[in-house]
């Protein structure tokens, strides 16, 4: 048997296997209990009778059988209701009820004895009966006298039926109410976990910076560690961002002064080589130092980030007289931390202002599972075979364009970080589109 995957509905099945269980085994154990009970009270019930029968029956000066009075039980006057007595004397049947009217009873032969016998049988209607018979010496009285009284076995049944089906209600609408009380239980119990999982929610967005106590010792000694190891992760990765940020500072320093130097004197093609290659590093670890990455974030608005962009690049190329082009909405936004997205769409626009002939377009788009930011310039373009080469690290496809080539590698490890990819194919404008798709929850 496969679990269900919820606990909440782990819970309530296994309460529910348990509570019919108990039900069904409670109700037999009862309804046997129950008829045990009232054949015991039924059989004594009548061994009772045939005690009274004997005790009202006389023997008169004739040796005639006669009894002082009626036993009392109405049953006993009412034709063929199955509840009977009679006094036999041998094969005579000096006395008998009135409810035996024109039926014959067959009883068999019984010796002596102390205390009734007890059997079942049937009368000539077909109903089933319950029969109490002693055989017993009277004074006065010729030969042994047998004391007979039957009861009707069909009332016996249709009280226990009657009981059963009380019991089945009565268990049916326990159960019921176990269930019900279950599912409130259960509610009640998981809340403070549904509460937590919103509260993880909320700091994985940005709304909280840690987990509020839920008020149950064994939750809230959860909260502690996680709470710990929301504020391990976030030293550590202060640490880890600060440590890459100084020393990148640091090698960019004496990079500086080597660079200096080449103008006093005339480098090898192999230092030039090698002090761009450790460029590009500083370059590309300062980047990755600064990406905060997918987590805590509100969504930030792309329109104006695209705008001031735009607007600064356009200074720097006012010479080539480039149109820049964009239909984006204000309302389009992105959970993203605003410096990650600044460097996504600087270093796209960058790409663009560069090669660009006269033109560059911008669009995005806001799907359900995913996020869509495009870029595209009418420059000279690239092949399929070099837009894979373009994206990896420091690699140039023009040497003789400035830069450091590390670009479009940025804007595809920090969309990476965000769990999306940076795509590269031909755009209907002539030149490059660079297409950067992120999903819409980064952490999912």
């Amino acid at each position: 048997m496969r679990l269900p995957r919820s606990l909440r509905a782990r819970l309530v099945t296994g309460a529910l296997v348990w509570t019919v269980l108990a039900g069904v085994l409670g109700s037999w154990a009862l309804s046997n209990a129950f008829r045990t009970t009232a054949q015991d009270a039924f059989d004594s019930r009548l061994t009772s009778l045939v005690a009274i029968l004997i005790g009202l029956t006389e023997i008169n000066a004739n040796g005639e059988v006669t009894i002082a009075r009626s036993i009392g039980d109405p049953q006993f006057e009412r034709i063929y209701s199955g509840w009977y007595w009679l006094v036999k004397s041998g094969e005579t049947t000096p006395l008998r009820s009135r409810s035996l009217w024109d039926i014959e009873l067959n009883i068999p032969s019984l010796a002596v004895s102390a205390t009734p016998t007890l059997w079942s049988t049937e009368d000539s209607l077909g109903r089933e009966l319950r029969v109490a018979g002693q055989t017993v010496s009277l004074p006065g009285a010729a030969r042994p006298l047998t004391f007979v009284v039957t009861g009707d076995l069909d009332a016996f049944r249709q009280e226990s039926q009657r009981f059963d089906l009380i019991l089945w209600l009565s268990l049916a609408g326990l159960g019921l109410g176990l269930i019900l009380a279950i599912l409130i239980q259960v509610s009640f119990g998981l809340r403070p976990l549904n509460r937590l999982a919103h509260e993880t929610e909320a700091v994985r967005t940005g709304a909280s910076k840690q987990l509020t106590p839920t008020g149950t010792r064994e939750l809230d000694m959860l909260v502690d560690e996680v709470n710990s190891l929301i504020e391990h992760n976030r030293q550590v990765i202060e640490r880890s961002r600060a440590s890459a940020s100084d020393l990148a500072h640091a090698l960019k320093t004496p990079l500086a002064i080597m660079q200096s130097s080449q103008e006093d004197s005339a480098p090898s093609s192999e230092q030039r080589d090698q002090i761009a290659t450790m460029e590009r590093i500083i370059t590309r670890h300062l980047a990755r130092a600064a990406t905060a990455g997918p987590g805590r974030h509100t969504p930030v608005a792309l329109a104006p980030i695209v705008s001031d962009l735009a607007r600064g690049l356009t200074r720097v190329y006012a010479e080539r007289k480039l149109t820049f082009g964009s239909d984006l909405s204000a309302e389009l936004s992105y959970p993203a931390d605003r410096e990650d997205l600044e460097e996504i769409v600087g270093n796209l626009l960058e790409n663009a202002f560069k090669w660009a002939r006269s033109r560059i377009q911008v669009n995005a788009s806001r799907h359900p599972q995913h996020f869509l930011l495009a870029v595209e310039d009418d420059g000279p373009g690239i092949d399929s075979d070099d837009a894979s080469r373009a994206i990896e690290r420091g690699a140039r496809l023009d040497e003789q364009t400035p830069g450091t080539g590390l670009g479009l590698s940025i804007v595809k490890d920090i969309a990476a970080i965000y769990r999306g990819e940076l795509r590269l194919s031909k755009s209907e404008i002539g030149g490059l589109k660079a297409e950067v798709m992120l999903p819409i929850k980064p952490l999912s």
